[in-house]
This record gives C-alpha cells, structure tokens and sequence, in this order.
C-alpha cells in the first residue's frame, strides 16, 4: 500500500471515529511575568473540547505578528482552520494568544520578552493538565511560537509531543530574521495603532509594513490572494525583547537539546524564511538528518510541506498539511489511545 494510500485511510479512520462537533469556549488564564514589579497578566484562548473525554489535547502557539486566529482562521468553510481539523480528528485544542499578542495582556514591550513568553506558555501547560488530567499535551507552534514550544518541551517530562512547524534550527539569524526589513513602529499603521498599549513609550511594538507581509509568510503561486488581503487586514505586533536573549538575535543555540518527547518538524518546501541555506529543504529526508543533530535526545521526524510558503496554515495545501499531522500524531498519541499506523509522514 503506497504512502498517500496509507495516509488518507488514516485520516478517515480518525475523521469516522471523531465527534461530530466540538464545544468551544473562551478561556482566560493567569500568568505571573518574571519581574517582580510587573503587572497581572492572563493568556487568552480558546478551549474546544470534543463530546467525550479526550485523551489528548493540543496547545497552539502562534508565531510573530499573529494571534489565535492562526490556528483557526475565519470563514472558507473551514478550509484554512488547523484547529477545526484537529477537532474533527478527536483532539481538543487550546489556542492561545501569546503575551502582547490578541486579547492577551499588552504590558509594556519590555516585559514582553522571549524569557516571559516561555514562563507564559510553560504555565498554560500546567493550567491545562489542571483542566483536563487525563488528557496528555502535545505542544505545536508556528515559528516563534515553534521556538517558544521547544523552550517549553524541554524544560518538562510531561509532553507527550512537539509539532515544531514554520521553523528549522539550521536556519541562521540572517535568515530567520527576514522579517527585520519589514518592521516599523506598530503606532504608525492603521491596522495596528489600537492594539499598543497606552504609556509605551518608543517604537516598543513593532508591525510589519504595509505590503510586506505577502513576499515574506506567502508563496503567491500557492495562497488565496483573499486569505493574502485577509492577513494584511489581521496583522498584529512583535517587540524587540521577543527577539533579544533568544537564538534569533545572535546565532545562539535553540532550545532543544533537552526535548526527550518525539517531534515532527514541518516547513513548507517555499518557505523563505527557514529553508533558505543552510537549512536543508529539498526533501523530508534531507530536512530530517540535518535536524537530527540538534534533537539530539529525541527522534525527528521531518516534514516538507508542497505548495507552501512559511504560512503552512493560509496556503491551498493547508488540508492536505492538517492530515499530514493528524497522521503523526495519530501514530504516536492518538486522540482515542488507540494507536494508527502512518508512513506519511515518518
């Protein structure tokens, strides 16, 4: 039986044996910042819960410039919602926005660092083994938010496992940082004036300008130019302590030499920002043995996405990408406990 025969049985195995809808709700989280003098601070998200009991539940973690809205993006019939897909597989997801981001709390840019977003994120995980003990955590991220998940993963025993999608740790900081020419101060654009807090002084937030974001999260030839407008229309902000004191700011090492839960790491074969050399992208072999080297106390697996840029969720091949990971998971912590065999990928 061929890959792609192996995969589709997969997915409507688990498409069949999941409930037919998922109860969402708003959640708020508390959150304490490492600075003693900062203020409360809570991660919104949304919590969907399919009809039984899950047995796992996955914590979506968005990257730079984005918010929850990444993990289930609005209107298309679902199309572009990884979330959705996830629901419809048996899982029960959280997505949040991270600190400065969405809903969230906005302190000012200083606290929201790339320090303060892993404290933020690690305590989510305990809020959510709290809510649902019986269900085991799977981290995923999207580019920073990969970075930020990797960080977490290894600081615990308690991950079940790690989707590390839109990032690869052979990237180098030029290219990881491709975004930098894009940035300008978030007061300036329309889009996101309202969204820095009142008393932050500088360019403390920082969008993408006009225009921008198409050449860099995109590959034109593969995306809906409506999705396209649509994101322009949905960018938010990054501060420059996200980027300071982490691996993007200076060649330093990702975190992700104390993961010991096994890890599929995805990137779309037209990614700009993450497969340019010497990140090696040319297939999902290739992208596996060179990340082996940093995953060093786990097993890789590696995932080249076709016709996508570095927005895996908002391309045309964005369906054929949730069944991918579906497939993965269901093969290592499947929604039901039961698992699925899967050579797509892996």
């Amino acid at each position: 039986m061929t890959a792609r025969v192996l995969l589709l049985a997969t997915v409507v195995a688990l498409a069949a044996a999941a409930p037919a809808h998922a109860a969402c709700s708003s959640v708020r989280i508390p959150v304490t910042l490492a600075e003693r003098d900062a203020p409360r601070a809570t991660i919104a998200g949304t919590l969907c819960r399919p009809t039984r009991s899950p047995r796992a539940v996955q914590l979506l973690v968005h990257g730079s410039t984005y918010d929850r809205r990444y993990w289930a993006w609005p209107g298309h019939g679902g199309t572009y919602s990884y979330a959705g897909a996830m629901q419809r597989a048996g899982y029960a997801t959280l997505a949040i926005d991270r600190l400065g981001s969405g809903t969230s709390t906005r302190p000012e840019a200083g606290l929201v660092s790339y320090a303060n977003n892993i404290r933020a994120v690690d305590q989510t995980v305990d809020w959510l083994r709290r809510r649902l003990p019986r269900a085991r955590v799977v981290l995923v991220g999207h580019s920073y938010g990969t970075l930020v998940s990797s960080a977490v993963a290894g600081g615990r025993r308690d991950i079940a496992a790690l989707v590390a999608t839109g990032a690869t740790t052979t990237a180098g900081t030029a290219t990881a940082g491709g975004i930098a020419p894009c940035l300008v101060d978030a007061r300036t654009d329309p889009v996101t004036r309202a969204l820095v807090p009142k008393g932050d002084g500088g360019a403390g937030y920082l969008t993408s300008r006009a225009g921008c974001r198409a050449g860099v999260f995109f590959d034109a030839a593969f995306a809906d130019p409506v999705v396209i407008a649509e994101d322009e229309a949905r960018k938010g902000t990054l501060t420059p302590a996200e980027v300071v004191g982490s691996p993007l700011s200076g060649g330093g090492r990702w975190p992700v030499g104390g993961v010991r839960a096994p890890v599929l790491v995805a990137v779309g074969d037209r990614d700009t920002l993450f497969c340019a050399p010497p990140a090696v992208c040319s297939s999902s072999a290739a992208l596996e043995a060179s990340e082996r080297a940093g995953w060093r106390r786990t097993r890789v697996t590696g995932l080249v996405h076709p016709g996508s840029g570095h927005n895996l969720n908002l391309h045309r091949s964005a369906p054929a990408f949730f069944s991918a990971v579906a497939c993965w998971l269901g093969a290592r912590v499947p929604a039901d406990g039961t698992r699925r065999r899967c050579s797509a990928p892996g």
